[in-house]
């Protein structure tokens, strides 16, 4: 399941149904009305994107099979909550999926042939479509923008191989940089606010957890690294404020904690869930308990 919020909604696209049965389902939760409603999409999918930009919501590309691949963008506005429909350049899925300004980026991504070096660029204020491209096709990326800076980190080749380039697309300018994490892994957990950039966890080349975070500054364009515990692994990120939030599964007892990382005082907490519901939540209910805690915490101040 993949979820994203924009103004007072927060969508939440496709996943599985008890967790066998792939759905097209699309929840929608309205955070002024504290209600939900429903739509059911088009096509049954894995491995979408979903991004957020302006006044749009676009859920990109997938696999409908293991042999057809999906160009189709839902694309949904959550103020006047109506859906249109447009389409990718070329269909593919496993696509990083990132909103910037007024336009939504679709990365990347593989069909059953080839990985691809395709950045889909759609413009929310005209309902127009261009093209970018990375430095080296690959699928499973992570992208996280801010600052006028859009990076493309991570991923693998078609043949399997795993990267720790970085494609860094400055967008006034229109140019691009390369750099690289610390290790080379795939779908890593990725968030940005104000000039840092974050990229945690991850999995190598053997699907080995990675326990390590990296970090970036747009200004000084430097990097550090640090590492978490190896029993866990972030599967989600939130923005609200001043903070990152990332949410922590624990290989034993599922969903266990949200790490905080505050870009104003450059440290990190912890916020701990309870044992009682650790092992029952969703990925809806830990994005959308992401989503309160952020909406909390600006009541309750900075975390010590």
């Amino acid at each position: 399941m993949k979820g994203i919020g924009l103004g007072n909604k927060v969508l939440f696209a496709y996943g599985l149904q008890q967790q066998t049965t792939l759905s097209s389902r699309v929840d929608i939760y309205n955070t002024a009305s504290d209600s939900w409603t429903h739509k059911t999409l088009a096509e049954i999918k894995d491995g979408i994107a979903i991004a957020a930009a302006g006044t749009k919501i676009g859920i990109a590309g997938g696999y409908i099979s293991t042999s057809m691949l999906s160009d189709r963008v839902d694309i949904y506005d959550p103020g006047s909550d109506a859906w249109t429909v447009s389409i990718l350049s070329v269909p593919r899925g496993t696509i990083a999926g990132v909103g910037y300004g007024n336009f939504l980026y679709f990365a990347g991504g593989a069909d059953n042939t080839k990985a691809y070096k395709t950045i889909d660029v759609y413009n929310t204020l005209n309902d127009t479509w261009t093209t970018l491209s990375l430095s080296v096709a690959r699928k499973n990326i992570t992208a996280a923008a801010t600052d006028n800076k859009i990076l493309f980190a991570g991923g693998t080749a078609f043949n399997g191989n795993v990267t720790d380039r970085v494609d860094i697309y400055d967008v006034p300018s229109g140019t691009w940089s390369l750099s690289a994490v610390s290790k080379a892994r795939h779908n890593i957990v990725g968030a940005a606010l104000g000039d840092i950039v974050i990229f945690g966890g991850g999995y190598d080349d053997t699907g080995h957890l990675i326990d390590i975070v990296d970090m970036y500054n747009t200004r000084t364009r430097a990097w550090s690294s640090s590492h978490k515990s190896s029993a866990v692994t972030w599967t989600h990120s939130a923005v609200l404020g001043t903070k990152m939030f990332f949410s922590t599964v624990d290989n034993v007892n599922g969903p266990s904690s949200v790490d905080v990382y505050d870009v104003c005082l450059g440290s990190w907490s912890t916020l701990k869930l309870s044992d009682s519901r650790s092992k029952l939540w969703s990925a809806q209910q830990v994005i959308k308990f992401l989503l309160q805690e952020a909406i909390s915490m600006k009541d309750r101040g900075p975390i010590r």
